[in-house]
């Protein structure tokens, strides 16, 4: 079937992020030092961490995004209504990773982290009723995500960064914002540093909240 609307994402080492044009709808992250530096980590320490992990919590947060909307779009700019959502809606992923891709397809990942966030985004799909085909985007056609999740410097204001945005692609400007809610990022947070994890995460009952265009003052706030 055909999707009636999608996320195009993306991460770095230092954030992450993700944009609808359907929904009028985009979102960022900064991720914590501590992502940075596990990035640098060998390969087998217990704090490393692959940046196909980050690729993946952007599929997350994306389909946290789409789900949040799907459960009340009453503050959003786009409707239901005006996307003539059916009762089993379909959202497009686009990534730039094809190991991301993979996961999705086989809801199955070799690495410990990677299952477990396998596992948050499993949990995901029968709240949203709502089907998450995955396809795969050339990284040199992701200019938006690519642009997003690629801050020239990581210290910046949130309202700054998003200025720097705002010129690379200007219609985002008028695009609602989803804010990830604090339960959610420790769960993720949970996933990929704790050394005890459950056969089974709980999802916090708030994903995340959509925040009017121009109303957006602060990042996400990571645990």
């Amino acid at each position: 079937r055909d999707p009636q609307f999608g996320f195009t994402g993306d991460a770095s080492q230092k954030a992450g992020g993700a944009y609808s044009h359907e929904l009028q709808m985009w979102w960022d992250a900064i991720w914590p030092q501590r992502y940075f530096l596990g990035c640098k980590l060998p390969p087998k320490h217990k704090s490393f961490l692959h940046i196909n992990l980050l690729e993946f919590v952007v599929v997350i947060i994306s389909v946290a995004a789409a789900t949040t909307w799907l459960e009340d779009a009453s503050t959003s700019i786009v409707s239901h209504r005006d996307l003539q959502i059916p009762a089993i809606p379909v959202c497009k992923l686009i990534t730039d990773n094809d190991t991301v891709r993979s996961w999705v397809h086989k809801v199955c990942s070799r690495s410990e982290k990677g299952q477990r966030l396998v596992q948050i985004y499993a949990e995901m799909l029968p709240r949203s009723q709502c089907a998450f085909p995955i396809d795969h985007l050339a990284g040199k056609l992701n200019i938006l995500a690519d642009y997003i999740s690629r801050p020239s410097e990581t210290n910046l204001s949130c309202t700054s960064r998003h200025e720097q945005i705002f010129l690379t692609d200007a219609r985002i400007k008028s695009y609602d914002y989803f804010q990830v809610s604090p339960e959610l990022l420790s769960l993720l947070d949970w996933a990929l540093f704790s050394d005890k994890w459950g056969d089974r995460p709980q999802l916090p009952k708030q994903l995340g909240r959509i925040v009017p265009a121009g109303h957006t003052i602060s990042y996400s706030s990571w645990p």
